[in-house]
């Protein structure tokens, strides 16, 4: 069983009500990520371009992001859950901004740093909510009011330890239910901003130094 389905199983048996529409919206953006993946590895499978190696790391970075998502979603980790969700959301800007250049797409994978401002306010240009809900998921991620977050302990501790502690996680259903509608939400925008960019034709995946190249028995035997 791939891992998106094990995570996915488990949001569906958690204590949260996820509509299934939810869950098969979730369930598309893996299924569009592997179809990606097959249709790009295609275009050239023995040689590994700048252009292609940054293409399949943002798919693998979309991946894993998710993934780590609902999980945190599933361990009621709220800290956890704001770190990869801006990370998605970081991921759709530079998608996004390489839409707009697909020149800049080999930047992606080099050694010079990557102004990530700059990344961002592309996608803020042409998908305006993302200001507003990247700057929500930050308030959680930097180190500030916010992300000091603190549960009540069980009665049985509280005479020991006191009321508040810092290894509760929970948080409501309504709350979950949020986090689930980011992730669809952002996720349906990844997807198609990489449709769009490999609908600049497959030259896209050519482009940049040569980083690897394998040869066949078929061309050591010619």
């Amino acid at each position: 069983m791939f891992p998106e389905k094990l995570s996915i199983k488990r949001l569906q048996s958690s204590s949260f009500e996820v509509s299934q529409e939810e869950i098969e919206n979730l369930k598309n953006f893996f299924i569009v990520l592997r179809k990606l993946d097959h249709q790009i590895s295609r275009i050239s499978p023995f040689e590994l371009y700048e252009s292609l190696w940054a293409i399949l790391g943002i798919i693998s970075r979309s991946y894993q992001l998710m993934l780590c998502c609902i999980d945190q979603v599933v361990a009621k980790n709220m800290n956890g859950f704001y770190i990869a969700a801006r990370g998605l959301v970081e991921t759709l800007c530079s998608i996004i901004w390489v839409n707009e250049n697909p020149e800049r797409l080999i930047n992606l994978v080099q050694f010079r740093g990557l102004k990530i401002g700059r990344i961002m306010n592309v996608g803020y240009k042409k998908c305006s909510e993302l200001k507003d809900i990247y700057f929500y998921l930050s308030n959680i991620v930097h180190c500030g009011r916010g992300s000091h977050l603190l549960g009540f302990r069980p009665t049985e501790e509280i005479p020991e330890k006191g009321v508040f502690g810092p290894f509760i996680l929970d948080f409501s259903n309504d709350f979950a239910k949020g986090m689930v509608d980011l992730m669809v939400n952002i996720g349906s925008k990844i997807n198609r901003e990489l449709h769009e960019l490999i609908s600049h034709g497959e030259n896209v995946v050519r482009k940049g130094k040569l980083m690897v190249q394998i040869k066949t028995k078929k061309q050591d035997d010619e």
